[in-house]
């Protein structure tokens, strides 16, 4: 038989492939500074845009959803930003919720892919670094849409597939974020096109090698003439965004 500290590392391996809330609530005491590596190496130029684009329509009153917030770092950069917003955090790790100090917000254990929430709650939902870790994320997007009121806004940071070679320091560590964090790189266009077909309209994409930041509206109404969207009103996102933002092929072909 196998001794009690031979076990050890496999019931850690065990835990590592578990999907779900369990691997991060395992790791929510040093969540923080792994995430703060991932983004130095892979996610940090994402991160500034979403962190940009949600301070450029930020206003007392809104009501924005974290959907996955971890530790709460982003919402506690924004309630910085604009100490009168309606903040609610939900994540699926109690530990990670625990964690949480920065942020005066509701807070919520939840899954993004069964948000409990009506239609329309939320003028902006939030959803960085999550999608790409559950087993069905286009079923956790059109959640995010669905709690979204018409009109509001959605931004999102994901992994992504890249389009051309990568390094290998780069490599080696988004397979590590694969095996320990359950992260996959999703095909853009997928994701592209499930968001439109949720009722997301005006989408914009700024792409890095590896990641990607997403920003879309929910359509006020179907549109009959076809055109994307034309007949909602006009966008929240920022001008400086839409200039510095470039659309995927998928998007530019839509």
């Amino acid at each position: 038989m196998l001794s009690m500290q031979r076990c050890e590392p496999i019931r850690q391996l065990q835990a590592a492939a578990q999907p779900g809330a369990e691997v991060y609530n395992r790791h929510a005491r040093l969540y923080g500074r792994k995430h703060d590596r991932f983004l130095r190496i892979a996610g940090g130029a994402t991160q500034s845009a979403v962190e940009g684009m949600l301070s450029a329509i930020l206003e007392p009153g809104l009501k924005i959803l974290d959907a996955g917030c971890g530790t709460g770092r982003l919402g506690g950069f924004l309630q910085t930003m604009e100490p009168g917003i309606e903040l609610t955090l939900l994540d699926a790790a109690p530990n990670m919720l625990s964690r949480i100090v920065n942020a005066k917000a509701r807070t919520i254990e939840g899954s993004v892919t069964e948000l409990p929430f009506g239609d329309g709650t939320f003028d902006a939902v939030i959803c960085t670094w999550v999608l790409e870790t559950l087993a069905e994320p286009h079923a956790g997007l059109a959640e995010l849409m669905r709690v979204l009121k018409p009109g509001g806004t959605l931004c999102m940071a994901i992994c992504i597939e890249p389009e051309q070679p990568i390094d290998l320091i780069t490599r080696i560590f988004m397979r590590r974020v694969k095996t320990r964090w359950q992260g996959h790189q999703l095909p853009l266009a997928d994701l592209e096109a499930s968001l439109r077909s949720a009722g997301g309209t005006q989408v914009r994409v700024r792409r890095d090698r590896v990641t990607a930041a997403i920003f879309a509206r929910k359509r006020n109404r179907v549109d009959p003439s076809g055109n994307g969207g034309e007949a909602c009103r006009a966008s929240r996102l920022p001008a400086s965004s839409q200039a510095t933002s470039r659309q995927s092929p998928a998007a530019a072909q839509s």
